[in-house]
């Protein structure tokens, strides 16, 4: 189903950019302003240049020019041949979570994808599916990004079902020396090879064609890339503006991980708990612990400042909470679609901030509820890839901030250029 093909990767010349931590940035929507700062202090050559780099001077033609003297400087090289490459991230996981692998809090695992074009047509067609909403502002910037590198700059990250993981087999196999290695600066490992053996490329495009592909990150950056291709004059259009630089990974891989994100709510003079608690007690049984546990699925935890007890929710009778819910039920189902729309009140949506998840985001956010930054901090479960994939089979839409695959795929390592094939 899915048409997938090889591609000539730009990426930083080893001999002028020895050291990758410099150069190789997150995704742009993942980066703060201060963060920005500190990757243009990094190197002349950070990749947040390109990807953030308009400047209230000369706009996004400060773009343009960054990325074309770095191509003319021979910063960035492109590949003489069209190839796959193979992405390994290998990382320390901080959920308490147990599957086939049997894996454990802290353990190290490895999340892998296989880097190629895929074909934007597909998406018409329901071969590629989305699970989340795009909005206006994110697209029209990142539409002024493409205009001017004539580039894909960041991979979309997407997904796939095999649950024999049998291309990925066949590919570690034939991984020998990669062509690039750095640890970024979450502590991420990131490997990446170039797929050099034509049977094996071959044997990609086969498996992959009879598969759907589920976006699971990178939804803005794919929705500018479909309006690129459907607004280019006729003139301006060549083959390469119909496929977008992509990691596709297996859903059975077991690490691949979905954080939770929590929603934290800044200090209100009139929110009243007791109250909040009481109003609860209508759909859920709220108990009162002294200790933290661990969510299940199906269970809620809200911590609220000036109080030292954890309150855990379960449905009394989740039926009538789901019967008073409007939409599809794989939705409404969810528990993060039961925290936004029933347990969180309504009125303080607009104030929320949301903190992408794991342990070491939750001790940071109840450091910040215990000083005073926050009211309340509602907890919940991260929705399963399964989930995700079943929403998104639907043709629905999950609710905002419900998903947080981690490690982000960099930003620098790869980019494909729009040149024809």
């Amino acid at each position: 189903m899915a048409n997938v093909r090889p591609f000539r990767a730009l990426y930083y010349n080893p001999r002028k950019v020895r050291h990758l931590e410099n150069v190789f940035v997150p995704p742009y929507d993942v980066i703060s302003e201060e963060e920005r700062k500190q990757f243009f202090k990094k190197s002349p050559y950070n990749f947040a240049r390109i990807i953030l780099g308009k400047t209230a001077k000369d706009g996004y033609e400060t773009v343009r020019k960054h990325f074309q003297a770095w191509q003319a400087q021979k910063i960035l090289i492109e590949d003489p041949k069209e190839h796959f490459y193979f992405w390994e991230q290998k990382f320390s996981c901080h959920l308490t979570r147990v599957t086939r692998a049997r894996r454990t809090r802290g353990h190290w695992i490895s999340r892998k994808g296989i880097v190629a074009a895929v074909a934007l047509d597909d998406f018409y067609s329901g071969k590629i599916r989305p699970h989340e909403k795009t909005l206006e502002a994110p697209k029209a910037d990142r539409l002024e990004i493409l205009k001017v590198c004539q580039a894909n700059l960041s991979p979309v990250f997407m997904m796939y079902e095999d649950p024999h993981l049998t291309l990925e087999k066949e590919i570690l196999e034939n991984c020998q020396k990669p062509l690039m290695v750095m640890r970024d600066s979450n502590g991420v490992w990131n490997k990446i090879w170039k797929i050099e053996k034509g049977s094996l490329s071959h044997r990609i495009q086969e498996v992959l064609a009879s598969k759907n592909l589920y976006i699971i990150d990178g939804h803005h950056r794919f929705a500018t890339a479909l309006r690129y291709q459907k607004e280019g004059s006729p003139s301006q259009k060549n083959n390469s503006q119909k496929f977008i630089l992509s990691v596709i990974t297996n859903m059975s891989d077991p690490a691949l991980v979905i954080y939770p994100i929590y929603r934290a709510l800044p200090k209100l003079s009139h929110f009243k708990k007791e109250s909040y608690l009481k109003s609860l007690e209508k759909f859920f049984h709220v108990k009162k612990k002294k200790n933290f546990v661990s969510l299940k699925r199906g269970q809620w935890g809200i911590f609220f400042h000036r109080d030292p007890y954890f309150y855990e929710l379960t449905c009394k009778n989740k039926a009538s909470v789901l019967s008073h819910l409007k939409g599809s039920r794989v939705v409404k189902e969810l528990d993060v679609a039961l925290l936004q729309n029933v347990i969180i009140p309504q009125n303080t949506l607009p104030q929320l901030e949301y903190i992408k998840g794991g342990e070491r985001a939750l001790k940071m956010v109840l450091k910040n509820l215990h000083r005073g930054k926050y009211e309340v901090v509602w907890l919940v479960c991260a929705p399963t890839v399964q989930q995700v994939k079943c929403v998104a089979d639907h043709k629905e839409i999950m609710p905002p901030k419900s998903t947080f695959f981690y490690p982000k795929l960099l930003s620098g390592p790869l980019i494909r250029r729009l040149a024809a094939f």
